[in-house]
């Protein structure tokens, strides 16, 4: 956290110092002000970046991304400008037209970065949909929102169901543990899911199922989907919805809209990847996977797959998108 409000208190400082003493030959308060706004900007990124390391969070990995986006189109605005004196008679753009440049050039890059990450993924052997196992070790990092998480359960009488461990990746994992409410009407999972430089996420879910088979679905999960669910799924997406407190009582008000609710079980292993298997071919079938024999010449995703991840990959990165699927 040091470093990155060392870094904003030193453009502050360039930020004043204009007011307090003259600038050195040579150098103009419009080059003081661009170095103290690329200093604070920075320190901010730093900052965010540290906060998420600590206590990863999708609304703050957002901000994060705005911040780097506008960090660049600063940057290279100031740089630009700098570097331009002296060499162009010609009038040049102003800071605003150079900003607004320079944060489309990081908007293609991103586009082209994630389109390109898209089709290393789809030419991979990782699937959208993991196999879970039987887990058998119980992870409860320790930070304020899991203790207020483990709280939330205790206070709300969940009865803990069973736990499942997915691969996602060569070195990273997703536990799931599965609590069943007191009144056996709602699942509720808790993923928890291995970040880079060692965090871990979590997020949540419930699940309840009417007497005629409509599953209703309410999460927080902020991984974009991009593919498609079973007619009979109802699903809710909220990666904004952070306390499970707000998250259940969504999903309780969409409860209230339906019939009678079934009694539920927690799930055994076989259901968990029979479900995976099941929305894997259902995906097969709508075209966002390619058939199993096509995919090791064009890869898993179709192209249509492919686009719809990649807008949905840039939506929640951006914006934090959440979805409904009914």
């Amino acid at each position: 956290m040091w470093p990155g409000l060392l870094i904003m208190a030193m453009g502050l400082m360039l930020l004043v110092s204009p007011l307090l003493v003259k600038a050195p030959e040579g150098v103009d308060d419009a080059s003081m002000y661009g170095s103290a706004g690329a200093f604070v900007l920075l320190g901010l990124f730093v900052l965010l970046n540290e906060l998420q390391r600590r206590d990863p969070s999708p609304v703050r990995l957002v901000f994060a991304r705005w911040l780097r986006w506008a960090l660049f189109a600063f940057v290279f605005a100031t740089l630009f400008g700098w570097l331009s004196t002296g060499f162009f008679d010609e009038a040049l753009p102003g800071f605003t037209q150079l900003f607004l440049g320079g944060a489309l050039l990081w908007f293609l890059y991103d586009s082209l970065f994630t389109w390109i990450a898209i089709g290393a993924l789809s030419a991979s052997d990782l699937t959208m949909f993991v196999r879970y196992k039987a887990g058998s070790q119980v992870r409860w990092p320790a930070r304020p929102s899991t203790m207020r998480l483990k709280e939330f359960l205790r206070v709300g009488k969940w009865q803990f169901g069973s736990l499942f461990v997915a691969k996602l990746n060569e070195i990273a994992e997703m536990d799931e543990h599965v609590y069943l409410s007191e009144d056996k009407k709602i699942l509720l999972k808790i993923y928890f899911i291995d970040q880079p430089f060692g965090s871990t996420a979590h997020a949540l879910g419930l699940e309840s199922v009417t007497q005629d088979g409509q599953v209703l679905l309410t999460d927080n999960l902020p991984a974009p989907f991009g593919g498609f669910y079973p007619e009979n799924w109802h699903v809710t997406r909220r990666p904004w919805t952070r306390t499970p407190q707000r998250l259940l009582a969504l999903h309780q008000r969409r409860m209230q809209q339906s019939g009678a609710w079934k009694t539920l079980e927690p799930p055994l292993l076989d259901e968990m990847n029979a479900r995976q298997r099941q929305l894997e071919l259902l995906n097969t079938q709508l075209g966002f996977f390619n058939p199993p024999e096509q995919r090791e010449q064009h890869g898993n995703l179709t192209a249509a797959g492919r686009f719809r991840l990649w807008r949905d990959i840039l939506g929640a990165n951006y914006f934090g998108l959440g979805h409904d699927w009914e």
